[in-house]
């Protein structure tokens, strides 16, 4: 999995990794140039930070671990529902531990 960091509902939030949140979307203010955005390298080293965040939470639509791509996960009891939206669902990663959500599209409320 790459680019952890726009999965991540912590992306951007004040004690978010300065490193992470220096690419967290922001105005541009004229005479500014756009920011880069990391490849390579640059972009694993971003994203085995937010692997190892204690505070990070990241939700995805399919059932595979959003750190290691294991589809070995078990369903953690945990649910959030917002009616209208969304309904996620707390998961666990068998294989390395990390935790996530997973969302479904509630389009009948």
């Amino acid at each position: 999995m790459e680019d952890l960091m726009k999965i991540c509902t912590h992306w951007g939030a004040a004690d978010c990794h300065r490193d992470i949140r220096e690419f967290y979307p922001k105005e541009i203010k004229e005479g500014e140039g756009a920011p880069i955005w990391p490849v390579g390298e640059e972009l694993k080293k971003l994203d085995e930070i937010c692997k190892n965040c204690k505070k990070s939470i990241f939700f995805v639509k399919e059932p595979n671990c959003p750190v290691c791509d294991n589809n070995d996960v078990e369903k953690t009891g945990g649910t959030h529902d917002m009616p209208g939206l969304a309904k996620a669902h707390g998961f666990r990663c068998i294989n390395c531990e990390a935790k996530f959500w997973i969302y479904e599209t509630d389009l009948k409320s």
